[in-house]
């Protein structure tokens, strides 16, 4: 028989050794751009889960922290009602929508990890996420 799944800090979803290990992502529900967590990490930088927060519910996402020593990760939670023409009011969003060559609708019919993820590879993601100011946490492959 398979041993349980114990999650280290189950009070706290964003805890670091909660996010530590593709294993432990994929056991939690993580899901990325790719079918395999390890390349939604480690090659597009990003995956996410909904987590709540004092009762609310919210988008948890990891993601890389380009130009760091390594592949180093960072994590940030979003409201998952978040409205993202009132959050990023400064977003060109006719660019966003040539750039990922989405419809007329861009953001309107996407998922907020959608729409994240392609403000992330088009601004980056201090301007999304704001700044990092640690030196982020590893996260061990398979």
């Amino acid at each position: 028989m398979p041993t349980p799944f114990v999650l280290p800090h189950p009070e706290s979803p964003c805890h670091v050794e909660n996010l530590n290990s593709i294993s432990l992502l994929e056991a939690q529900g993580f899901m990325g751009p790719d079918a395999s967590l390890e390349t939604s990490l480690f090659e597009y930088g990003i995956a996410w889960k909904e987590v709540e927060e004092d009762g609310k519910k919210m988008i948890l996402f990891i993601y890389g922290l380009t130009g760091r020593k390594g592949h180093t990760f960072d994590r940030c939670t979003i409201a998952a009602d978040t409205d993202p023409e009132k959050e990023w009011d400064w977003v060109e969003w006719k660019e966003i929508q040539d750039f990922v060559g989405a419809g007329v609708n861009f953001p309107k019919g996407f998922s907020l990890p959608e729409i994240v993820q392609s403000l992330i590879r088009y601004y980056g993601w201090e301007n999304v996420f704001g700044t990092s100011y640690w030196e982020g946490f590893k996260i061990e492959k398979n």
